[in-house]
C-alpha cells in the first residue's frame, strides 16, 4: 500500500501554466482538455492569488471550448454563492462564462457587476479578447449575449484604424477586433424575424454610431436568413409573371410598374404630367400640387396595375414607431405575406436627402413583413425647385442625376433592398 496517500482526491489546483496554455490552444491536447479542464475548475478555491488569475482564464476557455457544457454549468452554479468573496477579475471571468452559457440570472448579475463601477468592463474584455489567431468564445454566444457585449464594449472602442505614425496598440486592436468578430457572428446566427430586435436596438444607439455600418450589414444578413422559404407554386407563379414569391419579388414588381408609369407621365400623349401641377386658365402649369395630392394621383394609376398580380396598394399605413409610409404595397396568400413601403417626396422637400435613411430605411423598412425592402419615390419638378444637396450645396440638373445621388447615399447592402425611382413631372421636351 502507498504509505503517503494523497488526502485530496481533487486534481492539483496549481497546475503548470504551460500545460494550461496547451489545454486552451493546442489541438493535440484537446482530448486531455475534455477530461481534465472541468475537474480542475471544480478544484479552484474561491480566493486565488494574482498569479493564478491568468491560468484560471485559460482554464475557463479550455472548458468552454472542449468540456461538457452541462458539467461546466454545474461547476459555475456551484461557485455562484461565493462570487462576492472572489477577486474582481476572477468574479468577472465566472460571470462572463455563466452568461455565455445562458445560465438563469447571470445576465442580471453581470449587469449589476458592471453597473456598480463602469471600469469593471475591462475585466470582461480581458477575458473575451486575445490574439485573433487563437480560439475565442464568441462562437458560443447567443444573440442576446452578443448584443449585450457589443452594447457594453462598442462605446469604448471605435473600429480600429492602423496608425501611420506610431506602433499598433495591441489592447486597442484586440478589443476592436473582438467587437468586429461579435458583429460578424450576428450575421451567422439563424434567426426568425422577431429575433432581430437586439440588433435594431443597437442601431438606435448614438454612442455606437461608428459601428452602425457594420451593424446594418449584420441586420440585412439577419433579415435575409429570416425570409420565409419559397414554395414551388410561388416559383411557378413568379415565372408566369403572376404574383410575387417574396418581398424581393414584390419590390421588383412594384418598381417595374412605377418606372412604366414614370415613362408614360414623361412621354405619353395624354399629358398625364399635368395632374401633378396646378394649372392656370390656359391649362398651363403654374405651380406644383401638394405632395399628398401627387401621391393620391400616382396611386390611383398604380393600383390597377398591381392588382393584376394580386397585389394591394394602400395610402399611409401605420408602421413601427407610430410613423407612416406614404404607400404600402402588400401581397398575401395561404403560404406567406409580405409588404414593401414606398416613401414619397417632391423634389423641393426639405427632407429630400434625409428621408431615404431616417424615414424609409430606419423606420418603415423595419416592419417585420418588409424584410428590409423599400422604395424611395421622388416627383421631379425641375432643377430650380429641387432642394440643394447637403454636401455640395448644388442642385442636381436632371432627374437622372438626382436618382444617382440618392443611390450613392446607400451602402452596398442597402442598394440590394432599397430602390430609388424618380418620376419626371416636367412633361415632354
Amino acid at each position: 500500500p502507498n504509505p503517503n496517500p494523497n488526502p485530496n482526491p481533487n486534481p492539483n489546483p496549481n497546475p503548470n501554466p504551460n500545460m494550461i496554455y496547451a489545454l486552451e490552444y493546442d489541438e493535440d491536447h484537446a482530448q486531455i482538455a475534455r477530461e481534465v479542464a472541468i475537474p480542475l475548475l471544480r478544484s479552484v478555491p474561491a480566493r486565488i492569488t494574482s498569479k493564478q488569475l491568468d491560468p484560471l482564464r485559460r482554464l475557463l476557455n479550455a472548458a468552454l471550448q472542449h468540456g461538457d457544457e452541462n458539467q461546466l454549468k454545474e461547476v459555475i452554479r456551484e461557485k455562484t454563492p461565493r462570487l462576492k468573496s472572489m477577486d474582481l477579475r476572477q468574479r468577472g471571468n465566472l460571470l462572463t462564462v455563466g452568461f455565455i452559457l445562458d445560465l438563469e440570472g447571470y445576465e442580471t448579475l453581470l449587469r449589476q457587476f458592471v453597473d456598480e463601477r463602469k471600469s469593471r468592463i475591462h475585466y470582461l474584455t480581458g477575458f473575451l479578447s486575445g490574439r485573433i489567431d487563437q480560439w475565442l468564445p464568441v462562437g458560443k454566444m447567443s444573440l442576446s449575449a452578443l448584443a449585450l457585449f457589443i452594447g457594453l464594449f462598442g462605446p469604448r472602442r471605435a473600429p480600429y484604424q492602423h496608425p501611420t505614425n506610431r506602433l499598433i496598440d495591441n489592447q486597442e486592436y484586440e478589443l476592436s477586433e473582438l467587437i468586429s468578430q461579435m458583429i460578424y457572428r450576428l450575421q451567422d446566427i439563424d434567426v426568425d424575424i422577431e429575433a432581430i430586435e437586439p440588433t435594431k436596438k443597437l442601431l438606435k444607439r448614438p454612442d455606437l454610431a461608428e459601428w452602425h455600418p457594420r451593424l446594418r450589414t449584420a441586420l440585412q444578413a439577419q433579415r435575409n436568413s429570416s425570409s420565409p422559404p419559397v414554395s414551388l407554386e410561388q416559383v411557378r407563379r413568379t415565372l408566369r409573371n403572376d404574383s410575387p414569391a417574396n418581398a424581393a419579388d414584390l419590390a421588383s414588381l412594384t418598381c417595374e410598374h412605377i418606372r412604366d408609369l414614370a415613362e408614360q407621365i414623361k412621354t405619353g400623349n395624354t399629358n398625364d404630367y399635368r395632374q401633378y401641377w396646378i394649372l392656370n386658365r390656359e391649362k398651363q402649369p403654374q405651380g406644383r400640387q401638394h405632395e399628398e395630392i401627387c401621391r393620391d394621383r400616382f396611386l390611383s394609376d398604380l393600383k390597377p396595375r398591381l392588382s393584376r398580380n394580386g397585389v394591394e396598394a394602400q395610402p399611409e399605413p401605420r408602421y413601427a414607431s407610430d410613423k407612416r409610409a406614404d404607400i404600402k404595397v402588400s401581397y398575401r396568400d395561404s403560404h406567406f405575406s409580405c409588404n414593401v413601403p414606398i416613401e414619397i417626396k417632391c423634389s423641393n422637400s426639405r427632407k429630400l436627402w434625409s428621408g431615404i435613411r431616417h424615414q424609409l430605411i430606419e423606420a418603415y423598412a423595419q416592419d417585420r413583413e418588409a424584410y428590409g425592402y423599400g422604395i424611395y419615390l421622388v416627383f421631379w419638378f425641375g432643377s430650380k425647385s429641387t432642394w440643394s444637396h447637403p454636401e455640395t450645396g448644388k442642385r442636381p440638373e436632371t432627374p437622372e442625376k438626382l436618382q444617382e445621388l440618392l443611390e450613392q447615399s446607400l451602402d452596398k447592402d442597402e442598394r440590394e433592398k432599397i430602390s430609388v425611382c424618380v418620376v419626371d413631372c416636367t412633361g415632354p421636351g
